[in-house]
């Protein structure tokens, strides 16, 4: 590190992309030390046959909108394209000492990643601190009182950090500035598609307690009926727009409006579902090579398939 480089901190965004429930952020603005927030295009990410440009495209106006809410402070996300640790490596010259990050509960090319940032944080003495998923524990031997884990999680504050605390970091970077050329596709407004945000993302909560959700009982397993009754949250928690804490604590407000509790007990009750499966993956990840059901073993998959969220 130039010893001249006045130190910073990195807040590093994967699926968190929200200015609101984020520890990684409030912890930063107590250190104290200027901030980079980043967004990292990695190698591995665009190259996972998991990932469509309808995923980059949410991603991008989730960035646009944070960028929207932060001009008026003066600052961004910066958005970085290549391999983390030669983007470390750079940023540590600029005076890098901390990493704040939520954990990511991926596939097994983030976590190895991750185990790489991990020795290279040590070998520079870099301090990284990651904020759980959620309410996903890791590491976690059995699920037999995740429930009452979930619950306690759940039901805490939410981190919201003082955006107007936040001394930006400038940064004139080298070789890890973005490809605009190739991310323009990205630019391009999809209508089949919802939008990516913070803003778009509470707009659509709301929507859904405004009246459509009080029929979300009894209609969720109903294609037709579901169109208009669901929530239409998955991807913005998918993507971080939203945490599963803000949409809970939420949910509960409206529990005891007339003709609500059955709908919004149903919706929470598939909340914790959400973080359940996710932590049953990482409990059992070895269901990313194998097939659960070993009927399926021998199957021949189609792997230019992609998901929506």
């Amino acid at each position: 590190m130039d010893i001249s480089a006045p130190p910073f901190s990195l807040v590093w965004l994967k699926r968190d992309l929200r200015l609101r429930d984020h520890k990684p952020l409030c912890e930063a603005i107590a250190l104290g030390q200027p901030i980079l927030i980043a967004y990292i295009i990695e190698p591995i990410l665009l190259n996972d046959s998991h990932m469509d440009d309808r995923h980059w495209r949410f991603i991008y106006e989730s960035i646009v909108d944070m960028n929207e809410q932060l001009a008026p402070l003066k600052g961004s996300v910066t958005v970085m394209n290549g391999n983390i640790l030669n983007i470390i490596d750079e940023l540590l010259s600029n005076g890098l000492t901390h990493i704040f990050s939520h954990q990511e509960i991926g596939l097994a090319h983030t976590y190895s990643r991750n185990i790489a940032v991990k020795k290279w944080c040590k070998k520079h003495a870099v301090q990284w601190f990651e904020s759980p998923y959620s309410a996903v524990k890791r590491p976690m031997t059995n699920r037999y009182n995740w429930r009452k884990h979930w619950h306690a999680r759940i039901s805490e504050p939410t981190n919201d950090p003082e955006l107007t605390k936040i001394t930006f970091r400038k940064l004139s970077l080298k070789a890890s500035l973005t490809d605009e050329s190739s991310m323009a596709k990205w630019h391009v407004k999809n209508p089949s598609f919802q939008p990516g945000g913070e803003k778009r993302a509470w707009y659509t909560l709301h929507d859904f307690f405004k009246t459509r959700g009080r029929d979300y009982f009894g209609n969720i397993g109903k294609p037709e009926q579901a169109r208009k009754t669901c929530s239409r949250l998955s991807v913005y928690l998918a993507w971080g727009n939203l945490s599963i804490k803000q949409v809970y604590q939420h949910s509960l407000a409206h529990r005891d409006r007339l003709g609500w509790k059955r709908s919004v007990e149903a919706f929470c009750a598939r909340l914790a579902w959400h973080c359940h499966f996710i932590q049953k993956f990482e409990s059992e990840h070895e269901m990313e090579h194998r097939a659960v059901n070993k009927a399926y073993a021998q199957f021949s998959y189609d792997n230019s398939a992609t998901s929506d969220c």
